[in-house]
């Protein structure tokens, strides 16, 4: 009954990019949320970790088309560069990574999909952190959709691109789709980091992959691993 009464009455803030590491592995979410781990030295000694950050940087330029950009300062303007949306008592905030506007000469409107990058040396990402990726996005557009007016309207089409470290490269294409339960699941998550609800834990392979700062705080990965 306490962890409920605090669930209720406790404003809860979640980053988008934590939130959205839920998919996978519930533990290492409520870890990077409440518990902060310490990421400078592994970014040190991690240097795809400040590639990503540049190339995310580049890819995030403001001039790719006047209506990108027009439509990228209107959305500052409403709420960003970092954008908030509420349920019930849980604030979610984050950045999106980049937009894509596709003019619709027939009715004057312009489609609007929004982009989450990803960038790898690996030439490929394992299927968690693509679960994680598109989880990602679909926690963006529904953080975006309410600030999109006319002549812009939200596309039924979004997309996750994996783009090579090495190369530059594009990788892959993903469509992603809004998820219309997308509110419901943020209940939940929460239920589950107060103990309200039972989550099966990953499998044995996530947390091979998981980073040293979560490694460290994580009692799953230790007995996963008979640590």
């Amino acid at each position: 009954m306490m962890c409920e009464f605090v669930a209720r009455s406790t404003t809860f803030f979640f980053r988008v990019s934590q939130l959205a590491h839920f998919s996978f592995c519930p533990k290492r979410a409520k870890i990077e949320i409440f518990e902060h781990p310490d990421w400078g030295p592994y970014q040190a000694k991690h240097k795809d970790m400040a590639k990503g950050s540049e190339m995310h940087a580049e890819y995030s330029a403001p001039y790719k088309s006047w209506d990108r950009r027009l439509l990228r300062y209107q959305l500052d303007c409403e709420g960003g560069p970092i954008f908030h949306k509420q349920v019930d008592n849980i604030t979610i905030r984050g950045q999106y990574d980049d937009l894509r506007i596709l003019s619709n000469n027939r009715d004057h409107k312009k489609l609007v999909s929004f982009i989450e990058l990803k960038t790898t040396r690996k030439g490929f990402l394992f299927p968690s952190e693509l679960e994680s990726a598109i989880f990602q996005l679909q926690i963006y557009v529904w953080l975006m959709k309410d600030l999109i007016k006319e002549p812009y309207v939200l596309h039924k089409r979004h997309y996750l691109e994996i783009i090579s470290q090495q190369t530059g490269q594009l990788i892959k294409r993903i469509p992603v789709y809004e998820d219309p339960d997308i509110e419901d699941k943020i209940r939940f998550i929460l239920r589950v980091f107060m103990g309200l609800e039972e989550v099966k834990r990953p499998p044995r392979h996530c947390c091979k992959h998981c980073p040293r700062p979560i490694t460290d705080k994580c009692t799953w990965y230790k007995e996963q691993l008979g640590l």
